[in-house]
């Protein structure tokens, strides 16, 4: 049987997301948007920023455009547990190294609870994914269900729901600020991003590509203008500050369509994609230690601590894996042979 050729498209998109992760947390932690007057520099950490705010969704619509055929089984939810493996090592050796297990009431034991509770570093991201996993089954099931227009429906009203409660929230008409969509749910914007890369999955959608670039290049700009309109150079930290805000999902959006279906020919660009495309979720949890360390460490300026810290974690990524995933293999196969048994 002929091997199922790997698609580059997606690799690449994995990456660039791993990147914008790390853009994100480089401007937070350096204080790349903050400045005395709205100069060139609060200018382009404010666009870093608002572009760097795709980072999160991306992994989402990726989520949705490869696992929206999952049917509910056991060997869905045994196939999680390479990821619980990577997690809570990391997560152990975060402990460790920050010196959480010294001082603290309990010891060991309080740690341990801090672990499965997902405190450490960039735990919230391992939680959230874990309910959308035990969840995707479920929703897949409900995708197979819809035709095409019905299936737009759902995801209009999703938007409608998730997204729109915050852009519109961000408005100011004579002093008040506008929340007259209903918001109960916009927190569930994990669920409208799963839905839309199952949608451009199983219909995939064309579009222009220098015209996805285009209209991200001007959200994004226009989010920046919006920004110092509003703020001048005092960014404010609550303006589109949310993955499910109108702007972001248009950036989002632009991103994946103008690059899932890309094919290279590139060969080394073809590896270095895959590479860190491998690695990303490694990446994204080790980032947490190495943010807070070589922002510290490295007196230069903050492109450049991020093009290392990139690099480094990347190194660390891949070295962690000759652990993590043999040993998540062996969990996960030696699970799957005691449910067979019983």
């Amino acid at each position: 049987m002929e091997k199922k050729q790997r698609l580059v498209g997606p690799d690449i998109i994995r990456a660039i997301a791993i990147f914008l992760v790390f853009s994100v947390h480089m401007v937070a932690i350096s204080g790349a948007n903050k400045s005395d007057v709205p100069d060139i520099k609060w200018m382009m950490g404010t666009f870093t920023r608002f572009a760097s705010l795709a980072s999160v969704p991306l992994f989402l619509l990726l989520t949705g455009y490869f696992q929206n055929r999952k049917k509910l089984s056991t060997k869905h939810y045994l196939s999680g547990i390479p990821l619980l493996v990577t997690y809570f090592i990391i997560a152990a050796l975060i402990a460790v190294v920050q010196g959480k297990t010294v001082g603290l009431p309990n010891g060991v034991a309080h740690t341990v609870v801090n672990i499965f509770d997902f405190t450490y570093g960039y735990g919230w991201y391992v939680e959230m994914y874990l309910c959308l996993f035990a969840l995707l089954p479920f929703f897949n099931m409900l995708i197979e269900a819809l035709d095409r227009k019905k299936f737009q429906l759902l995801i209009g009203i999703l938007i409608g729901i998730t997204i729109l409660p915050n852009f519109v929230a961000n408005l100011l008409v004579e002093g008040v600020w506008l929340q007259i969509v209903p918001d109960f749910l916009k927190d569930m914007y994990v669920i409208t991003y799963y839905f839309l890369g199952a949608y451009i999955a199983r219909y995939q959608p064309q579009v222009n590509r220098w015209l996805c670039v285009g209209l991200g290049m001007a959200v994004v700009a226009a989010e920046t203008g919006v920004s110092y309109l509003l703020h001048g150079w005092k960014y404010n930290w609550h303006l589109f500050s949310e993955f499910s805000d109108l702007p972001h999902l248009m950036v989002v959006l632009c991103v994946f369509l103008c690059f899932y279906r890309a094919a290279p020919k590139n060969k080394a660009l073809c590896t270095v994609a895959r590479e860190i495309s491998t690695c990303s979720f490694e990446m994204y949890l080790l980032s947490y230690f190495t943010d807070h360390v070589l922002y510290t460490m490295l007196p230069l300026p903050a492109w450049q601590v991020l093009l290392i810290n990139f690099a480094a974690t990347y190194v660390l990524a891949r070295l962690l894996r000759f652990v993590t995933v043999p040993l998540g293999q062996l969990l996960c196969n030696s699970a799957e042979k005691l449910c067979r048994r019983s």
